[in-house]
């Protein structure tokens, strides 16, 4: 969805499909400099756990040095209707990061956290990261990603520390 905000934000339309992946490129003029900056999106199409498989060949077939990427994901230590923007950070038990970190070769690029809260049971883990939100935390978790474009924009036009300056704080206003 967070990929999905962003392709809609920049005004790309289309997405080639490679066997690991689905990914854009476009040019776009994000910043006050007249020089455009090259975006890739990536929703790779691998299991989570995987997901390094996916970036790791695009980012070298593009030239995108590790200090470039942005990773957008779930993030249970965080709760809904809360966005958080890190830098070099260790995966901290998340598989799919972890996995782009081995594939990558390094954990120097951005994330950005999005809240989807605990389970209840901790034995419950996979049937509560594959469910859905109720009413209350859909429109929460909507706010979150309706905010993503905004964040990149940030990390790419002011860097991750502003942008962790900005963002890390709860979204959706009580």
């Amino acid at each position: 969805m967070a990929i999905d905000a962003l392709a809609h934000s920049f005004k790309i339309r289309k997405f080639n499909h490679v066997r690991l992946s689905d990914w854009a490129a476009q040019e776009i003029v994000l910043c006050d400099a007249a020089e455009p900056v090259k975006i890739i999106l990536v929703k790779p199409q691998t299991f989570m756990n995987s997901s390094g498989l996916a970036i790791a060949p695009l980012l070298k077939e593009h030239g995108v040095s590790l200090k470039d990427l942005i990773v957008i994901h779930d993030e249970m230590d965080l709760p809904v209707g809360y966005a958080r923007v890190s830098f070099n950070a260790s995966s901290a038990g998340h598989r799919g990061v972890g996995s782009i970190v081995d594939a990558c070769g390094g954990k120097g690029f951005a994330r950005i956290r999005v809240g989807i809260d605990k389970p209840q049971r901790p034995d419950g883990v996979i049937d509560y990261v594959l469910s859905g939100f109720s009413k209350t935390e859909w429109a929460s978790f909507i706010e979150v990603i309706a905010r993503v474009p905004a964040i990149v924009r940030t990390i790419i036009c002011e860097g991750v520390m502003i942008a962790q300056d900005r963002f890390n704080r709860k979204v959706v206003q009580d």
